[in-house]
């Protein structure tokens, strides 16, 4: 009798550890499977440098009335001579804008670093002209090796009616790249 016991909680026990290791499978997959990319305080703050904070308007390298971090538009409407932001107010609407313009890239299957550095991209850019980038076509594809190199692509800004280079988007380009390019065991050990 006591042999049997013995057997019925051995096969308890193994039903249990069998089902404990399906559920830590299951939900190590459903992790892989569902796993949805967030911007990382290195992306935000990348954004933040390179857009550079003013709490008064000015005309940005591409001849736009702009605010905050780079904002042509506030609260709705365009940039007025006489608007004025807070570094909070500021904060909170490029959180609100990087959810507008990139909310979309979450579906893909992107590290938290490649999706930040596509945020900034896109934030830089506008979501209209990421949607039509080709950088966007090799993420529908899943080419993320080749993503990377359409990242140069976006150095340049309309001046005098030309397409011209200009070296503040080549420097960003060239941090996006690298943020996108960096691993997670790198992101923690830097």
């Amino acid at each position: 009798m006591i042999f049997g016991k013995n057997i019925k909680m051995r096969v308890i026990a193994m039903s249990i550890i069998g089902l404990l290791i399906y559920i830590k499978v299951t939900s190590t997959t459903t992790k892989a499977v569902i796993n949805i990319p967030e911007i990382t305080t290195e992306g935000i703050e990348l954004i933040k440098s390179c857009e550079a904070f003013r709490s008064r308007p000015y005309i940005c390298e591409s001849g736009q009335l702009t605010i905050g971090y780079g904002f042509t538009r506030l609260y709705g409407r365009p940039v007025k001579w006489s608007d004025r932001i807070t570094r909070a107010e500021a904060d909170k609407i490029l959180l609100e804008t990087i959810e507008s313009h990139c909310g979309f890239l979450k579906g893909y299957k992107i590290s938290d670093n490649q999706y930040s550095a596509v945020c900034s991209l896109a934030y830089n850019i506008g979501p209209s002209a990421f949607e039509r980038s080709s950088l966007k076509d090799k993420l529908d594809s899943g080419d993320l090796e080749g993503a990377v190199a359409e990242f140069r692509k976006w150095d340049k800004v309309y001046k005098g009616g030309r397409l011209v280079k200009c070296k503040g988007l080549s420097d960003r380009r060239q941090k996006e790249i690298e943020l996108y390019n960096r691993t997670e065991e790198e992101y923690l050990w830097t």
